[in-house]
């Protein structure tokens, strides 16, 4: 029995690290904006993206501090050391979901039967495998509600240590992800007020001071080297009070979103239906369950009023998937123990919508792609190696897209028109406010670029309102993609001034010099039709590009 004990998890616990390993797939490009942050940093740059421009366009301090420590510590490259540690982390998450549900008391046959749920979670791979926090994210969040339970447990089993650790772990969080600085509060709400074993108040202390001592730190840190009290990539996409307007339309994209996320993983679904029904029939009952499910819930009130997200695979729902699997074996776990045929056919019709939706997502691979994209918008990081060496310091490029190129060219002074690395242009109140952040032409070509690279051309068509000189003191440039997807390019803008310094570059990636009036698009190259793009070979943030079922 007790050889039983230890190796059926520790063989569940290899086999997440077995799929996990083969579900390695490319980071977005947004990713690639914490991994020039991470270069800059570790070459003495500080914490920028731009020289001497101090704006925090990344949204997780933990996650870019962790990155750049695995990185100088193992010498590898940013990108690299970022598929280790998510890999690290989701194997250590299912080691910390089978001891919270040990922690409460789940019997072993749901502990395992949790883990082999979280082996099949390829839509939670796939969100950690983007590149950003959320591995990290979702590691912590076990860690703090494993702590907890532990400090709040019976008389018996309680720990003022581990209380202690909570809060500790629960001000992590909030580095890991702003929104999650209400999760701690929330969480102290919800217990007082769904009323078993109320917590003392010498139990919220115990909480509460080092969560407030990690996040004074955090704030007071944020404001002094950046000037700001949130993440600029933040205050680019929040709503604000002169988008309320049109909160009912935000509201309806913020829905449509999480519905989406829902339909995609319908498992996920039945796990909020099936505790919220048994939390209304017996809320004390569920008390627990339902702690689980508020980092979720904290989340869905945060991307609503924003009107949704334009990353795949629904990272704001698909994120949490190791704390709604905890919670519905925890809602099951007195069945688990007095109804077993109760529990083993929830467990069956949770397996029936679950593994399905989430196989569909499984594109197995022992030969991983790691720092290629393989698409048309590897184009950015080519051009982001071919101008770097030509340069001119105090030239400012705009790009609509900013990660793997930056990444490319960590030197390039690098204009973001949709302001998550620009301070000005995130508080800009004649800014378009988009799920990508926020817009302002007239504000970008007043920077004077002295090259724009886009892969959404009509952007330009009414530049010339936002600028006298444009077109006429531009020169046009297409830059084909000419391997498995011939009918995208980039469109390369170059003020006529610095043609001299920057063409070579351009024709080094295939450019060709164009009349503006001739450019198509998409970028048919002599065709008329165009390829579907797909999730892995667009990650641009444009909507005219995304796949329909990402818009």
């Amino acid at each position: 029995m007790t050889a039983r004990r230890t190796v059926a998890p520790v063989a569940l616990i290899g086999l997440v690290a077995l799929t996990a390993l083969l579900s390695i797939g490319p980071a977005l490009d947004d990713a690639y904006i914490v991994y020039r942050y991470v270069v800059r940093f570790l070459n003495g740059n500080g914490l920028t993206f731009n020289d001497h421009e101090y704006v925090e366009g990344y949204t997780s301090l933990a996650w870019t501090l962790l990155l750049a420590t695995a990185t100088f510590a193992t010498g590898g490259q940013p990108h690299v050391v970022s598929v280790a540690l998510n890999c690290v982390a989701i194997v250590l998450t299912a080691v910390s979901l089978n001891r919270l549900l040990r922690r409460l008391d789940v019997p072993e046959v749901g502990r395992y039967a949790a883990l082999a749920l979280l082996s099949v979670s390829f839509l939670y791979y796939r969100v950690v495998f983007i590149g950003l926090e959320f591995g990290l994210f979702a590691l912590l969040l076990v860690a703090f509600f494993e702590q907890l339970f532990s400090g709040l447990g019976s008389e018996a089993r309680r720990s003022r240590r581990a209380l202690v650790a909570a809060g500790l772990l629960a001000g992590v969080v909030v580095a890991t992800r702003p929104e999650a600085i209400v999760l701690l509060p929330a969480v102290c709400g919800a217990l007082w007020v769904l009323g078993r074993n109320r917590p003392a108040t010498s139990q919220l202390l115990l909480l509460a001071i080092p969560w407030l001592l990690v996040v004074a730190g955090i704030l007071i840190w944020r404001r002094g080297y950046y000037g700001e009290w949130l993440p600029n990539s933040v205050i680019a996409k929040a709503a604000t009070l002169s988008s309320l307007h049109d909160a009912g339309r935000l509201i309806r994209g913020g829905v449509g979103y999480l519905l989406q996320a829902y339909t995609q993983n319908p498992g996920l679904a039945l796990i909020v239906a099936l505790v919220g029904v048994r939390a209304v029939l017996a809320p004390s009952g569920q008390r627990d369950a339902l702690l689980l499910l508020l980092p979720a819930a904290v989340a869905h009130a945060a991307v609503l009023p924003t009107g949704g997200d334009w990353m795949p695979y629904g990272r704001f729902v698909n994120a949490f998937t190791p704390m709604y699997v905890a919670a519905f074996f925890v809602s099951i776990g007195p069945w688990l123990r007095d109804q077993r045929r109760a529990a083993f056919g929830w467990i069956a019709v949770l397996a029936a919508l679950y593994v399905p939706a989430n196989l569909r997502h499984f594109e197995p691979t022992v030969t991983p792609v790691v720092g290629r994209f393989p698409g048309w918008m590897d184009l950015y990081r080519q051009a982001g190696e071919a101008l770097g060496p030509l340069w001119v310091e105090g030239d400012i490029l705009m790009a609509e897209s900013i990660g793997l190129l930056g990444y490319a060219a960590p030197h390039i002074y690098l204009h973001d028109p949709l302001a998550l690395t620009d301070r000005h242009l995130a508080h800009d109140p004649d800014a378009v406010r988009t799920v990508y952040g926020r817009r302002n032409w007239q504000y970008s070509l007043s920077l004077d670029p002295a090259v724009i690279l886009l892969h959404h051309w009509p952007h330009q068509r009414r530049w010339n309102v936002a600028r006298a000189s444009y077109p006429a003191n531009y020169s046009f440039w297409l830059i084909p993609w000419t391997a498995n997807e011939p009918f995208r390019c980039l469109y390369g803008i170059v003020r006529k001034d610095r043609l001299p310094v920057y063409a070579a570059g351009l024709r080094q990636l295939g450019g060709r010099n164009v009349d503006r009036d001739s450019v198509s698009f998409p970028c048919a190259a002599g065709r008329d039709a165009s390829p579907t793009p797909t999730a892995h070979s667009n990650p641009g943030r444009s909507p005219e590009l995304l796949p329909t079922a990402k818009r």
